[in-house]
C-alpha cells in the first residue's frame, strides 16, 4: 500500500489538492487520513491536514485520497525542500504508511491575473 518517492511541487501562496491512489485494497469505507509536511523526515510537522474535524481538508473518494492545501498554509514557510508523508488510519485504527516524498516548496513569481 505504500508509495515511497512521492515527490511534489507546491508554490506558497497558492491552492493546492494533492492526490494519491491507494492499491492493495479493495476500498477505504471507514478509513481517515493524515498528511503532514516537515523540513526533515520524522521532524516536527510544520502543517498537517486530516480527514477529521469539522471542516477536513482531506476527503476519501472511492481508492482516492485528496489532500487539500489552501493558499495560506504555506505562506511562512521557508522555499526549499521538504518532506512530506500521508498516513491512512484503517477502519480498526491502525495507522499505515501510504507515502513519502520530498515536496519542493517555491516561493510564486507571478502574483497577479
Amino acid at each position: 500500500m505504500a508509495s515511497i518517492e512521492q515527490d511534489i511541487i507546491l508554490f506558497k501562496h497558492r491552492y493546492h489538492v494533492i492526490q494519491f491512489t491507494v492499491d492493495g485494497v479493495t476500498d477505504l469505507i471507514g478509513y481517515g487520513a493524515r498528511w503532514t509536511i516537515s523540513e526533515t523526515p520524522g521532524g516536527t510537522p510544520f502543517t498537517t491536514k486530516s480527514t477529521e474535524g469539522t471542516s477536513p481538508k482531506i476527503t476519501i473518494d472511492g481508492l482516492k485520497i485528496l489532500v487539500v492545501i489552501d493558499e495560506g498554509d504555506l505562506t511562512t514557510a521557508t522555499a526549499g525542500e521538504w518532506y512530506h508523508e500521508l498516513t491512512i488510519i484503517d477502519d480498526m485504527s491502525k495507522l499505515i504508511q501510504g507515502a513519502v516524498g520530498v515536496a519542493d516548496l517555491r516561493d510564486v513569481t507571478i502574483t497577479t491575473p
